[in-house]
């Protein structure tokens, strides 16, 4: 028998591996990059069965100087969310930070934290708070870190198990 019949898969989350990952002066994480994203891959629907994300995420893997990763809105009707993760990271520390910057992206997602004007400024369930702490120390007490890092911590075995 022969069928003939199109089927489109749209894939949700797209992960890119930084071009200085794939042939600069970072080409010794592009292997590890390759399990990363194999990872991410495998993971997704757990993911997205955990955290409410919008229907398309890009991740990248790159390199990243004093951050272990950055979660940001690459459109105005919050439908496409963008992450992107430092490679230079063990594994563990990988799946947790990927993991709490897609919280973030669920954040931005549901309204509960949207980015002011002023880029000082972020507004967390409807109130303005200043976002730009001097001391980690200031940071982590911020309502939106606090929240990623206790639902990354205990999703991480969850998913990654």
């Amino acid at each position: 028998m022969d069928f003939s019949f199109s089927e489109t898969i749209i894939k949700k989350m797209i992960v890119s591996i930084a071009n200085s990952v794939k042939y600069g002066n970072y080409k010794q994480y592009k292997g590890y990059s390759s399990i990363l994203e194999s990872e991410i891959e495998l993971a997704e629907d757990k993911i997205r069965n955990e955290i409410n994300l919008p229907e398309h995420v890009v991740i990248k893997l790159r390199p990243m100087r004093n951050k272990l990763g950055q979660a940001v809105l690459i459109s105005e009707k919050i439908t496409v969310g963008s992450v992107d993760v430092n490679v230079r990271q063990t594994l563990p520390e990988f799946r947790d930070t990927l993991l709490h910057e897609l919280i973030h992206i669920e954040q931005f997602y549901e309204n509960r934290l949207e980015q002011c004007t002023n880029v000082n400024f972020y507004k967390w369930n409807g109130v303005e708070m200043f976002s730009k702490p001097t001391e980690y120390a200031e940071y982590i007490k911020l309502p939106w870190e606090r929240e990623a890092m206790k639902r990354a911590t205990k999703l991480v075995s969850k998913i990654f198990c």
